[in-house]
């Protein structure tokens, strides 16, 4: 699997970057894991940056696991603390995936876990892995400008 893991994610690759552009990903390898990460705006306005990595874990012979962790806010704003009130009910209708407040940083998070089957092709694993990025961005842009309000008292990001 440890090739199949970077065929899939070098797709998904060329995917995100026929969508935001050459150059706005990177695949690299620590501690013999293997990350895709980018940096996407989010707001129609340019800004609203979240932080992604994409990593694939083995869960089973029959199953893959493809793990999508973005940081939102990484700093947290004078009323951070609020955003926990929200999250219950954020959670609750997400579209894909949850949030949470990261440790004493207060790093507003979300993360998304798809399944992989592994005996499909790379092309379909990529395109599934591909759909479930793009879907936590959609999910993430709508409440960033919340997030922000709340953390800052501001929408300007």
């Amino acid at each position: 699997m440890p090739n199949q893991k970077h065929d899939i994610l070098a797709t998904v690759q060329n995917l995100l970057e026929v969508t935001l552009g050459e150059g706005a990903t990177e695949l690299t390898e620590e501690e013999n894991v293997l990350f895709l990460r980018l940096f996407p705006a989010l707001l129609a306005n340019g800004n609203g940056h979240v932080y992604m990595e994409i990593c694939i874990i083995d869960y089973s012979d029959e199953l893959s696991v493809a793990q999508v962790y973005s940081t939102m806010i990484p700093k947290p704003g004078p009323h951070s603390d609020d955003l926990n009130g929200y999250l219950a009910e954020w959670n609750l209708h997400s579209a894909a995936g949850a949030y949470g407040l990261y440790g004493d940083q207060k790093q507003l998070y979300h993360k998304l876990n798809i399944a992989l089957v592994n005996s499909e092709s790379v092309e379909s694993r990529a395109n599934a892995l591909f759909a479930g990025i793009c879907l936590a961005m959609d999910e993430m842009a709508r409440r960033l400008p919340e997030a922000f309000q709340i953390a800052f008292g501001d929408s300007t990001q």
